[in-house]
């Protein structure tokens, strides 16, 4: 029986960046682009069928997804979005249009097929400052819409996705690109013309488009708790133990349901139950160890998970009484046995220098160095150019390198402040991953200049000390 609404991905033109079409940029170590694309729209149990418009590159697509329905327009050079679009058949179903360089979150897929408007579009009203500094050419090349939001004028970015219902598919098919356009936008621009009713959905920020090296970065890291499950099926060289997380709203109205919820997720077990608000860790600012974590509660003792709870809760009405919209509490398994615990800076703090810099404790507790209280914490700082001189002075250290470079290279962004422990079987188990928000924009690095200068400084030092230890 069919669920009526197709999808069509098109990604016939070539990248923003780079020479790899963008369908099959990697962002993970295991999924490409399309993958993602097509595990959100699967999940959605109204769509049927996907077909990808390909043409850029397009044999390299199928080779590596033969079964997936393709649709070669051999004339993309000459033509746009909506020549590629018109390829497709008529299959008398709704029609979802994505572009090949976008990333939603599946719950946004499954909100949007739920309308009954006749054209319903994904629009971002924050696009300009979606991201901290974002570029001005990245911005002047962005789709932009006027809509009426509470009767006045709005100009939002189009994001590309949109869900057509087949009635005006079967009106479009009618005619050709060169009647109303090249683009989406035109397609849009038309539709409007015709009087279709037309509802559109605000992403707010929430969405990758992979024009710029952070956008990836951007869609993965969220409050703690998003961050650390958006993470944990992607990574393979280190852990992110079970969690459980609700917002502050959720707790406030229902309580009891929750503190069944998470007896039933971790029965019999010691628990941390941390902070996790919009409030920290941000793009734009930190606020690490401001907020309250509690250690230890046992999972059968409702008393204590309430008070945990309310005490995290209580903590960020102290820095900001008014809204706690957005907030919430991180419930994970307690790991009490480590064998060394810290966190690790991908580079300098306060220039942006290309080093690694671990500081951590082997006193067996996970919290000593985050929460300022360690008294025998060490400092190990490695040149990211040469990290490999780790494996052989701080081999307890090289596993955890393994996992942060691995992160670095899922979200393609090099600025990061990790907290890890590793416990007595040699697992690492990360429990943050947080972006460094110190501006660095004054200091602009040569790394050839920057290894140069590296070299001679320890020749320099290999030499006077030499000379020195032959005069004594």
């Amino acid at each position: 029986m069919s669920n009526n609404i197709d999808v069509v991905i098109l990604g016939a033109g070539p990248p923003a960046r780079g020479k790899l079409p963008s369908a099959l940029k990697l962002i993970s170590m295991n999924d490409k682009v399309i993958e993602w694309q097509m595990d959100c729209f699967k999940d959605c149990k109204k769509v049927d069928e996907i077909f990808f418009i390909g043409g850029y590159e397009f044999d390299k697509i199928v080779q590596q997804y033969p079964n997936l329905h393709f649709i070669n327009n051999k004339e993309w050079e000459a033509g746009g979005a909506l020549q590629s679009l018109l390829k497709l058949p008529f299959n008398d179903r709704d029609l979802m249009i994505s572009y090949s360089d976008t990333l939603f979150r599946k719950d946004f897929i499954n909100e949007i097929v739920k309308s009954e408007s006749e054209i319903t579009l994904t629009v971002d009203s924050v696009w300009k400052n979606r991201y901290e500094k974002r570029a001005k050419k990245d911005i002047e090349i962005a789709e932009t819409l006027t809509i009426n939001n509470r009767n006045q004028a709005e100009i939002v970015e189009f994001t590309g996705l949109m869900l057509l219902k087949k009635n005006v598919i079967k009106h479009l098919f009618q005619l050709e690109a060169k009647d109303f356009g090249t683009t989406l936008i035109d397609l849009v621009n038309y539709l409007n013309s015709k009087n279709f009713s037309c509802k559109t959905y605000d992403v707010l920020g929430d969405w990758a488009e992979l024009n710029t090296p952070e956008d990836l970065a951007r869609f993965v890291i969220g409050t703690k708790a998003e961050t650390l499950s958006r993470l944990d099926p992607m990574i393979t060289k280190s852990k992110i133990g079970k969690q459980h997380y609700f917002r502050v709203e959720e707790w406030l109205k229902n309580e009891r349901d929750i503190v069944d919820e998470i007896q039933k997720i971790f029965p019999y077990s010691k628990l941390i139950i941390r902070s996790s608000s919009k409030q920290e860790d941000s793009w734009s600012n930190s606020s690490a160890g401001i907020f309250d974590s509690i250690i230890n509660v046992d999972s059968q003792n409702i008393k204590e998970i309430k008070n945990s709870v309310v005490s995290v809760v209580e903590s960020y009405k102290r820095q900001d009484s008014n809204s706690l919209s957005g907030d919430q509490v991180l419930v994970q398994e307690y790991i009490n046995e480590v064998d060394l615990s810290g966190v690790v800076f991908t580079c300098d703090l306060n220039t942006g220098a290309p080093y690694y810099k671990f500081n951590f404790d082997e006193t067996g507790k996970t919290d000593t160095i985050t929460s300022g209280s360690s008294v025998s914490d060490r400092t190990v700082i490695i040149n990211r150019l040469n990290s490999e001189v780790l494996s052989s002075d701080f081999q307890k250290l090289s596993p955890v390198l393994d996992a942060v470079k691995e992160i670095e290279d899922l979200l393609g962004f090099d600025k990061l402040d990790i907290e890890f422990a590793i416990d007595e079987e040699g697992t690492v188990h990360i429990f943050q991953v947080r972006p460094i928000v110190v501006d660095h924009s004054e200091f602009e690095y040569n790394f050839e200049k920057f290894r140069e200068t590296i070299e001679l400084n320890l020749s320099f030092f290999n030499k006077n000390n030499d000379e020195s230890n032959e005069k004594y």
